[in-house]
């Protein structure tokens, strides 16, 4: 199964990457988000480790995940393991046509 879902932001790729990539910080930037904590000491990198605290469906779930790749502007790509299922949320920019807005998708699955 493959979930997606898209907005358009208007701000320049870089600016929303760094929100994206500021992952203690999503917590103060996304609603469902109740706490990070980083498993891992130093800057976000490929094989950084954290655990999300989240209210997912009206509960409280927490995942570890793996930041597998980054490249910035463009993506984020993370791998998880929970209750039997492997799982790899990504989260990529592509610019549109507007110079300062692009849009971004989070898409969870294969």
């Amino acid at each position: 199964m493959r979930i997606t879902v898209e907005a358009t932001i208007h701000a320049p790729p870089d600016v929303t990457f760094a929100l994206v990539a500021d992952i203690p910080g999503w917590p103060r930037v996304i609603s469902g988000i109740q706490s990070v904590d980083m498993l891992t000491p130093g800057p976000v990198a490929v094989g950084t480790r954290f655990r999300e605290t989240r209210v997912i469906f009206g509960r409280q779930a927490t995942e570890e995940m793996t930041v597998a790749e980054i490249e910035a502007p463009r993506r984020l790509i993370l791998t998880a393991f929970n209750h039997g299922t492997a799982y790899r949320p990504s989260i990529c920019s592509m610019p549109t046509g507007a110079a300062r807005s692009s849009s971004w998708c989070s898409r969870v699955g294969r």
